[in-house]
């Protein structure tokens, strides 16, 4: 009988030895800091990130040059994709035009009239209706290449008379934008 409790008492010690052994293996584990864990998988086994070298990255900072474009001309966007499309197609006709602003929604009114009484667009070459050349005016051409120009690197004015955005009576949205710009042009001179 004695031998047969001894027995039992060394089974009871034994399992609860191992049972401490779990716990104090979870409780370890469960307390070691996810960082720890981490950067011991990481020096066990080192993976190599290798990122590819991107050509280019003009449509980084595409909203705020945007932003700055559309506040400093006065347009909408869909008037600032118009122009933009219209820069590259040097002159024009009513068809191009219709044809593009179509995309844009313009189909229902006249939006080739509009373009002029506001001198976005104006006359190159007179004619009948369908037969009459446009050409961007030299202010909105300009805009074009500022907005290019700005999208390849070069900083966006932060001065009140040539940024409409820095003006101190400006929307809590346009004083982000602010912001940015200052972040965007602090980055940029830190590449070059």
């Amino acid at each position: 009988m004695q031998s047969y409790i001894f027995f039992y008492f060394t089974f009871v010690l034994i399992k609860s030895n191992q049972m401490a052994r779990k716990v104090y293996r979870k409780m370890k584990r469960i307390g070691e800091d996810k960082e720890v864990r981490i950067q011991k998988k990481l020096s066990e086994n080192p993976q190599n990130y290798f990122f590819k070298e991107k050509a280019s990255s003009y449509l980084k900072y595409f909203r705020i040059v945007r932003k700055y474009i559309q506040k400093k001309y006065e347009l909408t966007l869909s008037e600032l994709e118009i122009i933009l499309f219209l820069y590259d197609e040097h002159i024009f006709n009513k068809e191009t035009f219709n044809g593009f602003s179509c995309t844009l929604g313009f189909s229902t009114l006249n939006w080739i009239s509009k373009f002029e009484e506001r001198e976005i667009i104006k006359v190159w070459r007179e004619g009948t209706v369908d037969k009459k050349m446009y050409v961007l005016t030299h202010k909105y051409k300009m805009a074009c290449a500022k907005m290019y120009k700005h999208l390849e690197g070069e900083p966006v004015p932060q001065n009140v008379r040539l940024n409409p955005l820095f003006k101190s009576n400006v929307s809590f949205s346009d004083k982000m934008y602010t912001r940015l710009i200052k972040k965007m042009n602090e980055k940029r001179k830190g590449v070059e």
